[in-house]
């Protein structure tokens, strides 16, 4: 954490991050730090409060602020410890002195060590902001118990069973978002993918460390193209695929205007008791079928089906039969957590004012999203 002094105007300061107030025997402020002319010497004299001091000093009460960085303080403090362990200068309470040199670098060692993250949205306003630190052993944050620093903090506590603390601590991370932050387009995945890469350490342990499901999201994250994702015990295969139907242009997504939480509907597949296996073919034919589609009836028959299968599996009814079941112009298909974020919907003759006249006016082209080469 920087320590900085500025000065406004002429014997006015003021000061901007600071640890906790620590007492010296001795200081010095470097050059490039300096205000006036000068070499920089500086000597503070901490006792016990007299007649004397206070003549020295001035009758008025004082009161001296040292800024240092953590790690410039126990260099500083290992340039005295010969003195400290063997004084050539004569000390009061001198036989204490390598008792207190020791308990002196165990307080700076104990001082808190702060990682700093703020995330913005969209327009650019602060939406989350966390300060983590040491507390002895123990990484803990700032604020009341939430959820948001709850992952984060999973997160890094996994990173330091790998990473030097050092490498860690004293870091600032920003994260803004392109899009609304409500929309569930993988933000989470995201972030966990990118300070994978930071830490450089594998992003699907880091991810399960933190999050519930497959992997999927992070597979996602550094690719360009869509992908067939697959995940076997400990193992996970990955396969770039091109998806560039003629009905391309057919396809949309439609959000819902309430988010919903994928770590829930994950729970609530892994508590499914129909066979999972015979299941898992079943959803992997329909996915071969529709790589290969090339008419939009067929898609959209392929897309019932999935929704069907999946439905019967989970006791959940499809979204277009429990809430858009008066549309008529094409078909309907829940993505990621059913019930929120976006729709899939197809539309023979483009007219989406079904779902705008119903206020659902966020809708996106598929085309506008799908990277085709």
């Amino acid at each position: 954490m920087e320590e900085i002094v500025h000065k406004i105007e002429e014997d006015f300061f003021y000061q901007s991050g600071c640890f906790q107030r620590i007492n010296l025997a001795d200081s010095f402020v470097s050059k490039a730090q300096k205000i006036e002319k000068g070499n920089g010497e500086a000597k503070l004299y901490i006792g016990n409060e007299s007649k004397e001091l206070r003549n020295f000093f001035g009758k008025r009460p004082f009161k001296i602020l040292c800024f240092f960085k953590k790690f410039e303080l126990l260099e500083f403090m290992h340039v005295l410890k010969s003195e400290y362990k063997s004084p050539k200068l004569r000390y009061r309470k001198e036989a204490e002195l390598p008792q207190l040199f020791d308990e002196r670098i165990n307080m700076i060692e104990c001082q808190n060590e702060i990682i700093e993250w703020q995330s913005f949205d969209e327009n650019n306003d602060l939406w989350f902001e966390e300060k983590f630190y040491f507390n002895g052993n123990d990484l803990k944050y700032d604020s009341k118990k939430n959820k948001t620093s709850e992952k984060i903090l999973l997160l890094f506590k996994f990173l330091l069973k790998t990473k030097d603390v050092n490498d860690i601590l004293g870091n600032k991370f920003l994260t803004k978002l392109n899009f609304k932050r409500e929309w569930g387009l993988g933000t989470s995945s995201t972030f966990v993918n990118n300070l994978a890469k930071w830490a450089k350490t594998d992003p699907y342990k880091l991810l399960f460390s933190a999050f519930n499901g497959s992997g999927y999201d992070i597979a996602c994250c550094d690719v360009k193209n869509p992908i067939l994702f697959q995940k076997k015990q400990n193992s996970i295969s990955i396969e770039n695929i091109i998806f560039n139907p003629p009905f391309i242009e057919n396809l949309y997504l439609v959000y819902l205007e309430k988010k919903q939480n994928t770590q829930t509907s994950i729970i609530n597949y892994f508590n499914v008791k129909s066979d999972r296996k015979h299941l898992i073919e079943k959803v992997n034919f329909i996915v071969e079928e529709i790589i290969k589609c090339k008419d939009l009836n067929q898609f959209e028959d392929l897309i019932v089906e999935h929704e069907n299968i999946i439905a019967n599996a989970t006791s959940q009814e499809p979204i277009h039969q429990s809430v858009f079941s008066a549309y008529s112009q094409g078909k309907i298909k829940s993505l990621g957590a059913w019930g929120g974020d976006f729709i899939l919907v197809t539309s023979k003759n483009n007219d989406l004012s079904f779902f705008k006249n119903k206020g659902y006016n966020t809708i996106l082209k598929l085309s506008d999203l799908v990277y085709i080469d």
